[in-house]
């Protein structure tokens, strides 16, 4: 039997409502979240379509109402149809610097693949000169939670509040390279596992 396509499911943190995410020093979470998100999927979508093994979603939280738990069943609707590798993109804040990649804890296919596509997302951002903290494995984070199927991860792409991180994206050409850095992950996920 052949296996599913894959199915990229690319979402930006924050935007339901007035939520905007970690802010700091003009920095909103939200707004790079989004210009992040847009510019991985612009980049998959410079494949053309014959050389596609895979399809996308871009799920944008701009609709008033727009949830996480709505966001997960969407990507449960489509599982019975694709393998979904799903990628949630966020800003950090807290003190610390640079990038995380969360991924499910529980041990499995989840954690295994999740891992693989979390450390690919962490050796592309290094090449935009930005510092590792690693893959990272939780079991609490909803997105991770749901769905209960199919990859899923978490990136956190660096610290607001840190001015020594922020200066690896505090341009949108930088921002534009975190998305493409995404991107060619996901493009390494699917050569391998398509």
């Amino acid at each position: 039997m052949a296996k599913k396509p894959i199915l990229f499911f690319i979402s930006h943190g924050h935007g339901s409502g007035n939520d905007k995410g970690a802010v700091s020093d003009g920095f909103v979470e939200l707004e790079l979240t989004r210009t992040v998100a847009k510019a991985c999927y612009d980049y998959l979508m410079q494949t053309p379509p014959s050389k596609r093994t895979w399809k996308i979603d871009y799920s944008e939280r701009k609709v008033s109402g727009y949830t996480l738990a709505g966001q997960a069943q969407k990507i449960l609707s489509y599982q019975d149809k694709y393998r979904t590798v799903s990628v949630d993109i966020h800003f950090n804040a807290g003190g610390g610097d640079g990038v995380e990649v969360w991924v499910p804890k529980k041990a499995g296919t989840r954690r295994t693949l999740g891992a693989k596509l979390a450390q690919w997302i962490i050796d592309e951002f290094k090449k935009c000169n930005q510092n590792s903290r690693g893959v990272k494995y939780s079991d609490d984070l909803y997105f991770l939670k749901q769905p209960n199927k199919g990859i899923a991860v978490l990136v956190e792409c660096g610290f607001l509040d840190n001015k020594t991180d922020r200066k690896n994206f505090d341009t949108l050409k930088e921002q534009q390279a975190y998305g493409q850095a995404i991107a060619k992950a996901l493009i390494q996920y699917a050569e391998k596992y398509e």
